[in-house]
């Protein structure tokens, strides 16, 4: 069976001909495929040179991004996140939800079709809207108004810029949620980088800035960011991510008293937000005492206060020693703060290596050829990553627990009675010096993003500031304007190479890449020409 002209031509947008070649070739014998003409036939030699056709170009690369982009959101949808849940693999595939992950896909792949369609067009039409008459060539003839022009319409930047915001609305593919402010404020956070980044290199910024000292780089960031996220953890937990804070909450068993076993199944019991929230109101009251009902029987054994009446099933169990209210319901059979911090690292830090290292495994088996060419180089970094990541996570929470019972003691109650989170939040995060590297700028970026949304999702709440029609809309046209135009006009603004990646796939190869690729070729073939030996063949 040989494939007719109209087969070809609708083949030609999925797959080349050698693609499909290899393809039977391969599928052959287990699958029955049509061959395709020969190439003497008229009309193969038609179909083999249009296949570079822009729009058969990207047709192929669309229905690519679609299916890998639609795999990767079932397999993390559904198997990654059913298998955290320790849910069985029957159960999954049972409950198997692909919508979603389909929208995903078709929002990608439709940006990344109608970027590239746009992109080629206003490359071949905007530099004549230049003015290049010859009377007007001369810089002294031109005004100042009409050089910015002509500067601009013949830039390198503006067509991706302007492809990029053309094609920006198809985000309306992927409903109104969270992933898509998500999407919004990650593009929002590259593209600040990205122009950061620029910056430095064009010698705009302080040298310090630029060399990265120890008071400017991703560890401050990630520190800012995380003093709002631990000042919004404890006192705006319905604007922080549910995922975040039950991770932060796993791993902090030590300060979260847990129900005694001999108590009846009736009787009442805090959740672990219940304590986050019985923090804050303390907070409020300024860090009130702590008085045993062992010790003054006759104290009252309530508080006028709905929040911390619920704590009065752990402060019945307290130890009499304790002074402070919040050391007192934090952990309450240790009266002492410093040996419950040890405890605390110790038992989180090997906690966490246990989901660091699982994470690092994972890692291995990725890059499984890198794994086997260099096994030493790639086991050192495993456990070198899973000992940082474990240390970094033990240390960073367990600062933050223990400066609340350590800022009781050594700060008057009044003094930044609720804006103390913020130091407790900024100092922690400083740990993240351990992991070092470009992985601390990737955790600044990711906690800025998170405590960006977090402050904008709480004023919108309290009514500080109205909420945006389609907000997440516009900060992703111009974000990503932004990103496509680093990544197509000046690529080593993004290092990145996650980022550059993924901007590849969607976007295609940077221009300006490109460009001095083609310009370095044509200087070796210079260089070779030059070279070249001719004999003398004269007399």
């Amino acid at each position: 069976m040989t494939l007719t002209p109209a087969q070809m031509n609708k083949l030609s947008y999925i797959l080349t001909t050698s693609e499909y070649d290899r393809l039977v070739k391969t599928l052959g014998s287990r699958v029955p495929l049509p061959r395709r003409p020969s190439a003497d036939e008229a009309h193969v030699n038609r179909f083999i040179s249009n296949e570079d056709q822009l729009e058969l170009v990207v047709s192929r690369h669309a229905i690519r991004l679609l299916a890998l982009v639609f795999t990767f959101g079932v397999v993390y949808e559904n198997l990654l996140l059913g298998l955290l849940r320790r849910q069985k693999l029957s159960s999954i595939l049972r409950s198997l939800r692909v919508s979603s992950s389909l929208r995903l896909a078709s929002f990608v792949a439709g940006f990344s079709a109608c970027y590239r369609l746009v992109l080629s067009r206003l490359r071949s039409t905007l530099p004549d809207y230049a003015s290049d008459s010859k009377t007007d060539r001369s810089r002294q003839q031109l005004s100042s108004l009409k050089r910015i022009k002509n500067k601009l319409l013949l830039s390198d930047g503006l067509p991706p810029f302007l492809a990029a915001l053309i094609a920006s609305p198809i985000i309306l593919l992927e409903p109104r949620g969270q992933r898509r402010v998500t999407i919004s404020v990650y593009s929002l956070t590259r593209a600040l980088h990205g122009m950061i980044v620029g910056a430095g290199n064009k010698r705009w910024l302080p040298q310090a800035m630029i060399e990265g000292r120890w008071w400017w780089g991703g560890h401050i960031v990630f520190a800012l960011a995380n003093g709002l996220l631990l000042h919004s953890f404890v006192y705006n937990p319905s604007t922080f991510p549910a995922a975040y804070s039950s991770f932060i909450l796993r791993f902090s068993s030590a300060y979260l008293p847990a129900r005694p076993a001999q108590l009846p199944a009736s009787a009442p019991w805090l959740t672990p937000r219940d304590i986050i929230a019985a923090i804050a109101e303390s907070s409020r009251l300024r860090w009130p005492a702590f008085v045993s009902p062992l010790i003054h029987p006759s104290a009252p054994r309530s508080f006028d206060n709905p929040i911390l009446n619920k704590i009065t099933p752990i402060l019945d169990r307290t130890h009499p020693g304790h002074s402070r209210l919040v050391c007192a319901f934090l952990h309450p059979d240790q009266t002492e703060c410093q040996s419950v911090a040890r405890n605390f690292i110790t038992r989180e830090a090997l906690s966490a290596s246990k989901l660091f290292g699982a994470l690092s495994l994972l890692g291995l088996l990725i890059r499984w050829k890198k794994s086997l060419r260099t096994p030493d180089e790639s086991i050192y970094r495993a456990l070198l990553s899973t000992t940082t990541s474990s240390l970094f996570l033990s240390l960073s929470l367990g600062t933050s627990w223990s400066m609340v019972c350590a800022l009781q003691h050594y700060l008057p109650n009044s003094f930044l009675k609720t804006k103390r989170f913020f130091v407790q939040g900024f100092l922690a995060a400083l740990w993240v010096g351990l992991v070092g590297g470009r992985r601390t700028m990737d955790l600044g970026l990711y906690a800025s993003r998170t405590a960006i949304q977090c402050v904008w999702d709480t004023a919108v709440a309290k009514k500080q500031i109205r909420s945006i029609p389609h907000g997440d809309v516009l900060v992703f046209a111009f974000s990503m304007s932004t990103l496509m135009t680093l990544h197509d006009a000046y690529p080593t603004c993004i290092n990145s190479a996650f980022v550059r990646g993924a901007l590849d796939r969607i976007g295609g190869p940077s221009h300006a890449e490109e460009k001095a690729r083609q310009q370095l070729l044509e200087e070796k073939k210079r260089r070779g020409s030059r070279n070249t030996y001719v004999p003398n063949t004269s007399g």
